[in-house]
């Protein structure tokens, strides 16, 4: 083999696509202010504000998102007509944050969990979503545990979120 051919095929390695090693990122973090009508149908995840003036205005880059997801914030949801108390549950890694890893968990201990968010409206001052919904649940034999699911549309003040998180390949 010449040497310009193995330098070519280098190039191709190197630079002709994404390389993953053992960890992937594809989180993208959108501020509120910057959410618009092209993320309606996406997969989503809601960042709430921990109080009031909780905002972010700027483009947040990938080192950034570790910090301002550092904390777990709660918030209010009504779930067939009973409110619970979600917390947000990040699980950001040094080499790995996946969308599909970023869950609310109730704070009641009632094993419900909201795993998937999806947007499917946005006005001036609310966002609409779909969410699937998990619940575990005992069945009647012993040790045996199944999981329930079932969607719902909830709309959530923009006044109550930060932020999006979206997948960087959508």
């Amino acid at each position: 083999m010449s040497i310009k051919y193995l330098i070519f095929c280098l190039y191709l390695f190197l630079f002709s696509g994404k390389v993953y090693s053992q960890g992937a990122w594809d989180i993208k973090y959108m501020p509120i202010s910057s959410i618009t009508k092209s993320l309606i149908g996406k997969e989503v995840r809601i960042d709430f504000k921990a109080f009031s003036n909780d905002t972010i205005s700027k483009v947040v880059n990938v080192f950034e998102i570790r910090k301002l997801l550092s904390t777990n914030d709660t918030i209010n949801l009504k779930i067939d007509s009973t409110k619970i108390i979600f917390v947000e549950s990040w699980k950001i890694y040094v080499d790995d944050g996946s969308l599909k890893n970023q869950i609310l968990l109730s704070a009641d201990g009632k094993k419900t969990t909201i795993k998937e968010i999806y947007l499917i409206s946005i006005d001036d001052l609310t966002l609409t979503f779909e969410i699937i919904i998990y619940q575990l649940e005992h069945c009647n034999t012993i040790n045996n545990k199944k999981e329930l699911q079932k969607k719902q549309k909830i709309t959530i003040d923009k006044s109550n979120i930060k932020g999006l998180l979206v997948s960087q390949f959508n």
